[in-house]
């Protein structure tokens, strides 16, 4: 896969309590969507990634490898559902069931740190992890099916791209400075 270095953050405000978000990686905007035959992107009173960057950046830019599997493999930040569901119905004793809840809190904890969907409640953001390979930061996205059942239709879908650590870092540095300068002026 080859390197890119472009890639950004756009936030603009709308008016004074409405922000617009977009995730541009490979002159392709993975924010952007289709909602009641509109094309959109994210808008939110609050930009709750910037949270989600200032909790975990450091997470993301330090070797933290996915707990179990596709560690190495790039463009594997979603893995198969099958992989890392547990049928805790099936388990038959105690030392299983600690087995599986351990497996389940190591998973849920990585995720936490490299997605920020865990911070994105009450608003259409693209479904992205964030993780380090060597001196790149692998930014993933996968919007299949997400939010069908308000309507959604995100334009891409998925993807991929590889960022040099110290552009990766530059952006997300000057998104958190970028919203903070804006939502200061409102």
């Amino acid at each position: 896969m080859a390197v890119t270095n472009n890639f950004s953050f756009l936030v603009n405000r709308i008016n004074d309590s409405l922000f617009e978000f977009t995730v541009n990686v490979e002159g392709k905007n993975i924010s952007s969507f289709t909602y009641n035959g509109e094309e959109r992107v994210t808008r939110w009173s609050n930009i709750t990634v910037i949270d989600f960057f200032v909790d975990h950046l450091k997470d993301i830019i330090l070797e933290d490898p996915y707990p179990f599997g596709s560690e190495d493999t790039i463009g594997s930040c979603f893995p198969n559902e099958k992989d890392i569901l547990v049928d805790f119905d099936k388990l038959d004793d105690d030392a299983e069931l600690a087995k599986a809840e351990e497996y389940m809190s190591k998973v849920e904890d990585w995720r936490r740190k490299h997605n920020w969907n865990f911070y994105v409640v009450g608003a259409f953001y693209p479904n992205v992890t964030f993780r380090r390979h060597a001196e790149k930061i692998e930014v993933s996205w996968n919007n299949n099916n997400l939010y069908d059942e308000f309507g959604v239709d995100y334009l891409n879908k998925e993807g991929c791209a590889l960022i040099d650590l110290d552009i990766f870092e530059k952006a997300v540095r000057e998104l958190i400075i970028e919203y903070k300068t804006l939502n200061h002026d409102a």
